[in-house]
This record gives structure tokens, sequence and C-alpha cells, in this order.
């Protein structure tokens, strides 16, 4: 079994410097077919660029709210909720407002 914690010490920038992240799971450990499993961050005021990816997302919110938006679709979500993004998904755009919110990509 592999466990891993997150640690606000190890983010660094990520996607052009639009959120912070940190590695949690190399490709080999978890025999992912992408680089890998991480931990993003999004603080207070920051925006991800929108993005195309072939994996799943969950995404968390540790305190605040946080827009999501999917192409037409916009969700507030909120402190406690957490959003499933199914790997099909395109143009997932995300800005947090006072909110701390946590990234986890799977595969």
């Amino acid at each position: 079994m592999l466990v891993r914690s997150f640690d606000e010490r190890a983010l660094f920038p990520a996607h052009e410097g639009t959120i912070l992240a940190q590695g949690v799971f190399a490709k080999e450990e978890i025999d992912a077919p992408f680089d890998g499993c991480a931990f993003g961050v999004l603080k207070p005021g920051m925006a991800q660029k929108p993005e195309r990816v072939a994996v799943a997302k969950l995404y968390y919110v540790r305190c605040g709210e946080a827009t999501l938006r999917i192409e037409d679709e916009e969700r507030i979500i909120r402190e406690g909720d957490v959003s499933a993004l199914l790997r099909t998904v395109t143009g997932l755009k995300t800005k947090s407002h006072a909110a701390r919110f946590v990234l986890k990509l799977l595969y």
C-alpha cells in the first residue's frame, strides 16, 4: 500500500504558474500511463488556465469557495465539496475565491 501526505512546503509552480503542485506518486509506482499523480493547489485569487487532459480529476475545497467552469457549464463549489471530472471533459477552467483549493490527479 502506498501512502503519501500533503506537504505545503513541497509545493512548486505548475501549469505555467497558474497553480501550485506537489508530486505524490511517480508513474512507475502506480503503473500510470502518464506522469504519475500530484496534488495541485489554487490559493485565493489564483485561476487555473483552461486545459484538456486525458486523466480524471477530483477537486476538493478545503475552505471558502471556487468556481468550476467546463465549456458552457459553471458551478460554484464550497468548503467540504468534492467534484469528480471524468477524463472525457474538455475546456476545464477553475478559479478560486478566498479558497484553498486542492486538486488531485488520478488516472
